[in-house]
């Protein structure tokens, strides 16, 4: 039989170990300060206060996963630890609560889960709570799992400005033209065209909705353009045209840019640290 779970009680258990500063603070006023004992208090109470909170809720709502569980409640105790107690700070109810609730429901999903605990981490950590926002929960919970990984290839591209070889058939009157697939430059130092990604349009549509991309159709990165030719040649042969186009189109290519917005380069700074 089902057992109801008390969210209020779990409420309790996450944010009254580790959350607060328990010292009595004199005419009402908040200590917004940490001392060294509620640094510790913080740090060995956070892994705790997810556990109770996450294995209660994710046996609920998702089912049991001891295995899986037990490596993730390893590898939080271990990122946790990690963290030098200097820097060790209280996390704000308003960032941890929404997160822990929303990590309750991607516990499969592997990279919307990391995404969930990198931003927890940084969220007690002082060097890096001034750059969690709390509208980076909801961003999280809009991606899919292709979105995700397409974040973390940016991420590994280590630039803001990415080029774009966008394949199109191409009108013979040289002006109208239909899209049909974009290849997006990961690493142009190698000059070949093993080193590109080609997201699905939904995935790019939906990253720029959030703010985390723009996508720049009338402007090219001029060092890129020996690359952009290379992929371009390497990628035509993987595109034909219906019999009754091939007299009016052609296989083609436009160059664009691929700008990893300020806010976007946040994001990825802290939720896939």
């Amino acid at each position: 039989m089902a057992t109801e779970i008390n969210d209020n009680n779990l409420k309790g258990n996450i944010f009254n170990v580790g959350f607060v500063n328990n010292v009595a603070q004199a005419n009402n006023e908040i200590n917004t300060d940490v001392s060294i004992n509620n640094k510790l208090e913080v740090k060995a109470g956070f892994t705790d206060a997810i556990k109770t909170y996450f294995n209660k809720k994710t046996y609920k709502y998702i089912g049991e996963h001891k295995y899986n569980r037990a490596k993730y409640e390893y590898e939080l105790e271990q990122r946790i630890a990690a963290i030098p107690d200097e820097h060790i700070t209280k996390p704000r109810l308003s960032i941890a609560g929404p997160a822990l609730e929303s990590l309750n429901y991607n516990f499969d999903e592997e990279q919307i889960r990391e995404m969930f605990t990198n931003l927890l981490i940084c969220e007690i950590d002082n060097r890096k709570q001034n750059k969690v926002r709390p509208g980076f929960i909801e961003i999280i919970k809009q991606l899919s799992y292709e979105d995700a990984r397409f974040i973390i290839s940016l991420k590994e591209a280590k630039e803001t400005m990415l080029s774009i070889v966008h394949i199109i058939a191409l009108n013979k009157d040289g002006i109208s033209f239909f899209p049909i697939k974009k290849y997006i430059s990961v690493n142009t130092n190698k000059k070949d065209c093993l080193h590109t990604i080609s997201p699905n349009n939904i995935v790019l549509d939906n990253l720029t909705r959030l703010g985390i991309i723009k996508i720049k159709e009338e402007q090219s990165l001029p060092d890129n353009k020996e690359y952009n030719i290379n992929v371009f040649n390497c990628v035509k042969h993987n595109h034909s045209l219906d019999n009754n186009l091939e007299n009016e189109y052609k296989i083609d290519f436009k160059e664009e840019v691929l700008e990893i917005t300020d806010f976007g380069q946040q994001f990825i700074e802290i939720c896939c640290s």
